[in-house]
């Protein structure tokens, strides 16, 4: 009769053994493939309404911010200014070249190839160090020549 306990336990211990360890290769994929975030820093540039930003970096060493923005109203808009301030009131940075943005499609608002240079206010002192923040855009719709702002959080830190 002994043996048949020992059998028994031998069983339990396989069958929950490869339990665990399929529970391990899961959370390891999940992980590679990026469903789950390792980043202890968070990240969020969130417009309520007809916007949206992506690709979006903070630059510790000139305050500098790159960011694409696409917008959902169904008709053109152009940007013309842009505020990234921490600070409640906006100061609008008017950009070099204003980016037309069409319906539905992401446009480089600043960084990279667009030409244009926005600073945030206050410069993060170092790297890695949390940026919060508004950032703010003006823009006019294409069958109005009245310019609108609407603004967003930005949370990330400085590269």
């Amino acid at each position: 009769m002994r043996s048949g306990r020992a059998q028994t336990a031998l069983e339990f211990m396989m069958s929950n053994s490869l339990v665990i360890v399929l529970i391990i290769l899961l959370v390891m994929a999940l992980v590679y493939l990026g469903s789950i975030n390792t980043e202890s820093s968070p990240h969020s540039c969130f417009f309520q309404g007809i916007f949206a930003c992506r690709a979006y970096s903070l630059y510790a060493d000139d305050a500098s911010i790159a960011f694409e923005l696409q917008q959902l109203s169904g008709k053109a808009m152009l940007v013309t200014a842009v505020s990234c301030t921490s600070s409640a009131e906006p100061n609008f940075q008017a950009l070099a070249s204003p980016v037309t943005l069409q319906n539905g499609i992401y446009g480089r608002i600043s960084g990279g190839p667009s030409g244009n240079t926005i600073s945030c206010s206050p410069q993060p002192a170092r790297r890695g160090e949390l940026f919060r923040g508004n950032l703010c855009v003006e823009y006019r719709e294409a069958d109005s020549p009245a310019p609108r702002t609407i603004c967003g959080i930005l949370l990330t830190p400085a590269e």
